[in-house]
């Protein structure tokens, strides 16, 4: 059974080439914490998939905080941020542009969501999982 302090943000197939952006999910004000696990399983096809977590101060702005990159070969990767991390001055932000593989840690407003970028086709069942945990 799930906790209430853990979400998948997005479980699905991969779809076509094309950047695909999921429903805001309201995370509080009192998260200072948020781990993320991506599962990237790749039947055949496809170029690259990027999945950026992203978290908004407004619910109109969007702030990338997290960028996983695959390319054609399945995997999990894992990354976490907190808020305990002071930001240098004057960070600005980006919109799935965030460099692969990396974090913007000490930022994280009251909704989160997952945009993912996908080139080329992948087929079969090649699918995209992000769950994230919360405190």
């Amino acid at each position: 059974m799930a906790s209430p302090n853990q979400v998948t943000l997005v479980n699905a197939t991969i779809p076509a080439a094309g950047t695909y952006v999921t429903d805001p999910y309201y995370i509080g004000k009192e998260a200072k914490y948020l781990a993320a696990q991506v599962n990237f399983v790749r039947a055949a096809g496809g170029t690259s998939l990027k999945a950026y977590i992203q978290t908004s101060f407004d619910d109109t702005n969007w702030c990338d905080i997290m960028c996983f990159a695959f390319a054609t070969t399945t995997a999990r990767k894992v990354q976490a941020i907190t808020l305990a991390t002071a930001l240098a001055a004057n960070i600005t932000p980006t919109d799935a542009t965030l460099t692969d593989n990396t974090i913007l840690s000490g930022l994280l407003g009251s909704k989160v969501r997952i945009k993912y970028v996908v080139v080329g086709t992948y087929t079969g069942a090649s699918t995209v999982r992000v769950d994230v945990v919360l405190r």
